[in-house]
Order: structure tokens, then C-alpha cells, then sequence
């Protein structure tokens, strides 16, 4: 069986390393956030986080939100999540 990321690298034409560097995220029954590739925390409070991710910023709104797992590219957000969405820097 074919990887995920190999059927998008191939749909898509694009290189396959672009392709695993970039950030993807799932949510869970809107109370787990698994985010991949992001670079640093910028804000952390009960109802938001804010992460660093390549050119743009990942933002996750909500209540009780606490980070329950993390290591250097990976991080797991628990709490009700009400939202998450990107902020694309303007050049």
C-alpha cells in the first residue's frame, strides 16, 4: 500500500521532501489537535495557541486548552477546540 504523502507528492507533482515539510494538522472529535511540523510557540493561554509554522502562523482557538504532548516537530493540543486557522503573513 502506498503512503498518503507519496499519493499527494504524485497528484500534485510536487517533490516529495516539500511535501513532508510541510505543517498538516488533525483534529479529534474537536478536542485533540495533532499538529506536525511547526517551529516554536508563540502564545500559549486556556483558549489560544499560536504557532510558529514556515512563512505563517497556526492558530488554535478554544477553552481548557493545554498542550499534552510535544517534542521538536510534533505537538498535541487537548481542550475544547472551537477553531483553527492560518495567518498568512502579507508581503
Amino acid at each position: 500500500m502506498i503512503n498518503y504523502i507519496t499519493e499527494i507528492a504524485e497528484v500534485t507533482a510536487l517533490p516529495l521532501s516539500e511535501i513532508k515539510s510541510m505543517t498538516s494538522y488533525s483534529v479529534v472529535g474537536g478536542v485533540i489537535a495533532n499538529v506536525n511540523n511547526y517551529n516554536k510557540i508563540l502564545l500559549y493561554s486556556s483558549n489560544k495557541i499560536l504557532l510558529k509554522v514556515k512563512d505563517n502562523e497556526l492558530n488554535i482557538d478554544g477553552k481548557d486548552l493545554t498542550i499534552k504532548q510535544m517534542t521538536k516537530n510534533d505537538i498535541t493540543i487537548m481542550g475544547q477546540i472551537s477553531s483553527i486557522y492560518y495567518s498568512y503573513e502579507v508581503k
